[in-house]
């Protein structure tokens, strides 16, 4: 059987809680940046801290709950596209709603402008209000 490692991080990507200390971009952290989920993580101490410290991650989480409610299930670049937003600005968000335990991932895969298939995402059951809040 062939090992295989997160293409990020150089972890087990089949650990339990893999994706709590991975976020999918290179440069992964040995433990979640400090108050993450609920606010905007970070990978690198000095230029990627001071970006997390710029973001309303909960505001934009809200948003993005909002277009998923709207839309449907779709990748984070289709949901970037639909709130006339960054993609760097929007994919993390998909990110911490996973970790929150509020989307999930559909299985199915659309190819981004990149060309690259991405994953599809949807809500999890029942969204409560104030969860954009951490709650």
């Amino acid at each position: 059987m062939v090992e295989q490692r997160c293409l990020f991080c150089g972890g087990d990507p089949t650990e339990p809680n893999h994706w709590e200390y991975c976020d999918g971009r290179q440069g992964g952290r040995d433990e979640p940046a400090p108050g993450y989920p609920v606010d905007a993580g970070w990978t690198e101490p000095t230029t990627s801290r001071e970006a997390a410290a710029t973001v309303d991650a909960s505001g934009l989480r809200c948003e993005v709950l909002t277009c998923l409610t709207s839309h449907g299930a779709m990748t984070a670049d289709e949901c970037a596209h639909w709130l006339d937003q960054s993609v760097l600005t929007i994919r993390p968000r998909f990110s911490e709603l996973r970790a929150l335990g509020v989307i999930e991932d559909t299985g199915e895969r659309h190819v981004n402008t990149s060309g690259r298939r991405a994953a599809v995402w949807k809500l999890c059951g029942q969204v409560v209000g104030g969860l954009h809040d951490g709650r």
